[in-house]
């Protein structure tokens, strides 16, 4: 029968897993976070949420997510701002008291489109809506 012999741990190796086990606390200065340049507040007053959000080409931001109803139901909220954070256009979409969302956004080349689910005849359905650059709904479909 083998039995099984472990070799000691070789001592130089011993300061790399300290340095492993400690990882970044181990003599590296807490550089921090880079300060906020804004913080701005948009949506409606029904408990917002973002599930997506990116910079646009023109240097703003597109965000996408859902207001809540009443707790029940939620509505496809689409926010767009430029690059200080000031409210270029906002949009909800959706059906009231069914659980409609905005997952989310892609950049087209004049415009955007999103991605969600909408609530169409009592069934929620996958969902793309595209938006003109100034906000406008140029389609919505359902699948």
């Amino acid at each position: 029968m083998r039995t099984h012999t472990t070799r000691p741990f070789p001592r130089r190796y011993a300061r790399l897993a300290l340095l492993l086990c400690l990882g970044p606390w181990a003599g590296a200065q807490d550089v921090g976070a880079p300060p906020a340049e804004w913080h701005k507040g948009h949506g409606t007053a029904r408990g917002d949420h973002v599930h997506y959000g990116m910079q646009t080409r023109d240097g703003g931001y597109i965000m996408t997510g859902q207001t809540a109803e009443d707790g029940e139901a939620s509505d496809m909220l689409v926010v767009k701002t430029d690059p200080d954070g000031d409210l270029e256009w906002q949009r909800v979409i959706g059906a009231g008291g069914e659980h409609d969302y905005g997952t989310m956004v892609a950049e087209a080349a004049d415009g955007f489109v999103v991605a969600g689910s909408q609530t169409t005849d009592g069934r929620q359905e996958r969902a793309l809506v595209r938006f003109g650059a100034d906000g406008t709904i140029i389609w919505k479909r359902t699948y």
